[in-house]
């Protein structure tokens, strides 16, 4: 639902809402209040001021992040909805509108008490405070335990059964996914296989290294890192039972992607959150939810490209993110304002022109509506003129099977098809193990302790 759906349904509240001043049958004041939640909605302005508001904060915030609500919010808001009711219900003396109270109450409820789950207690940021034993989750998306058909299998059902990568209903959902996990571990275990390596995957093992490192430069303060998956192995329920046992009392959620995007961060943050309301455990919580402005990272990011492709008046710096759904750019995630940001960032810090620096968006799942342009189509053109280009991928920090594969290879080959003799193609590598970005990592977990 967009700026335009909340704008006419706060509209049409008003309007109902005023009529219903004369009209005593209509519940006027919950009118209006709908309508000024819809015009703030449909407002970006005003959606931002709301999210910085500590109602915000303690009612709405943990239902996006968790899917529940915890049981004192629960009450409030019951409390709340039922003083409005019965203060509505005294002013109009009116059968139709009791009935209309009676319903809502009974909806109100149902909704509460069976409808959304209740989780333990969210803490917020502004309330983590004090001496805590401290463990750090760094969450990457993920990878089958081998490249084996069954495991490949395992591994994207539980990936695509996630609701915020295909947001169907669930027995829907599940046909759905039932018929791609049917055909697609056999077209896509040839890849893993190519991907592979004697000592396992590639993109685990650099995950695993980055917690090593970031562990040892936290071990002065005492404070225990591990590496965790969003689908996959090693699972986030085992890191946080482990950091759990090791008498954590404050966890700093980590997804390893710099810019947040919520089909990757957003997802790894409710994932934390509702197995930690299932274990029953509730550490003070810290959301590291993007990084792409720490300084180290910037420079990190720099000095890859300074290392591998020098600018000339016939080159780009193709910078290739992995695409999301624009619907959720229309709601508001705010992932392709900070890859842009990223660009103009690098471009600077490089000190080159902005125009040599191109965005584009690869890896998109099916026939709708994606964020444009597309890798494909941008290196096809560049090729096509003869411009030598230079391939990045910041939206990781560990090369894995859609960079090395789809990136370092499948681009490189469609790019040598149309280019003319002579031209070039480059793909960076990821920041992996750089001492930069465990600086950046580093930084960025001690600003919010």
């Amino acid at each position: 639902m967009g700026k335009a759906f909340f704008g006419t349904c706060g509209l049409i509240c008003t309007v109902v809402g005023f009529i219903g001043i004369f009209v005593p049958v209509l519940p006027t004041t919950p009118l209006l209040l709908l309508a000024a939640f819809c015009f703030a909605k449909s407002s970006t302005r005003l959606s931002r001021w709301l999210e910085q508001t500590r109602a915000y904060k303690l009612y709405v915030k943990p239902f996006k992040d968790t899917g529940g609500i915890p049981l004192n919010k629960k009450i409030h808001i019951l409390a709340l909805s039922y003083v409005v009711m019965g203060i509505s219900a005294f002013l109009v003396q009116k059968p139709i509108v009791w009935a209309i109270l009676a319903a809502v109450t009974l909806f109100l409820l149902w909704l509460m008490l069976v409808h959304i789950p209740t989780v333990d207690a969210y803490v917020t940021d502004d309330e983590v405070a004090g001496e805590h034993v401290t463990g750090v989750l760094l969450i990457n998306t993920g990878t089958p335990d081998s490249p084996k058909e069954s495991d490949i299998a395992r591994y994207l059902d539980e990936f695509l059964m996630d609701p915020a990568l295909i947001g169907a209903p669930w027995p829907i959902r599940r046909m759905i996914v039932n018929k791609i996990v049917a055909t697609r571990p056999k077209e896509t275990a040839k890849v893993y296989r190519a991907f592979w390596t004697d000592e396992g995957s590639p993109y685990l093992n650099t995950c695993l290294a980055q917690a090593e490192l970031l562990q040892k430069q936290l071990e002065h303060a005492g404070i225990q890192v591990l590496a965790a998956m969003r689908y996959g192995n090693p699972s986030i329920k085992a890191a946080l039972s482990s950091l759990r046992e090791g008498g954590c009392t404050r966890l700093v959620a980590v997804p390893c992607y710099p810019q947040y995007v919520n089909v990757c961060a957003g997802t790894c943050l409710k994932a934390v959150c509702k197995t930690l309301a299932k274990m029953k455990w509730h550490p003070l919580i810290v959301e590291i939810r993007d990084f792409y402005q720490q300084p180290r990272y910037r420079e990190a990011l720099a000095d890859s490209v300074r290392r591998n492709w020098k600018p000339t008046s016939d080159s780009k710096l193709v910078i290739s993110c992995h695409s999301t759904l624009l619907k959720d750019i229309e709601r508001g995630d705010p992932y392709r304002d900070q890859i842009e940001e990223t660009a103009a960032n690098l471009a600077d810090d490089l000190g080159i022109d902005k125009e040599m620096v191109v965005v584009s968006y690869q890896s998109r799942f099916d026939d709708r509506r994606w964020l444009r342009p597309s890798t494909e189509e941008t290196v096809k053109t560049l090729a096509s003129e003869g411009i030598n280009i230079a391939v990045l991928c910041p939206g990781f920090v560990a090369d894995n099977i859609e960079t090395i594969m789809e990136v370092d290879k499948n681009l490189r080959s469609l790019y040598e098809q149309h280019a003319p003799d002579g031209c070039s193609f480059t793909y960076i590598p990821c920041l992996n193990d750089d001492p930069k970005l465990m600086q950046a990592l580093y930084d960025a977990i001690f600003q919010r302790l």
